[in-house]
């Protein structure tokens, strides 16, 4: 069973994309929270205006990237989340 962390804040390149997240008190790299969430290590979450939204994994343009579900409130979204 993976273990869960909290993101808290999340980095974002010029374009936008999400490039580093800050959970449990340590920035990683996107592409090392793809291979914790890939081999089961972890699982990551938001939770902004009492609502939690999953981090998952997707491919787009033959990338990995990765967000959170959506929900009630935008709050929680990796990219509104402070900069690290």
């Amino acid at each position: 069973m993976a273990i869960e962390k909290r993101v808290t804040h999340s980095r974002k390149n010029k374009d936008g994309d999400i490039t580093h997240i800050k959970a449990g008190g340590s920035i990683i790299s996107k592409e090392l929270a793809i291979i914790y969430i890939d081999a089961g290590l972890y699982g990551y979450y938001t939770y902004e205006d009492n609502s939690r939204a999953d981090v998952y994994v997707y491919n787009k343009n033959g990338a990995r990237h990765i967000k959170t579900n959506a929900d009630r409130t935008s709050k929680n979204n990796l990219d509104n989340l402070p900069d690290c």
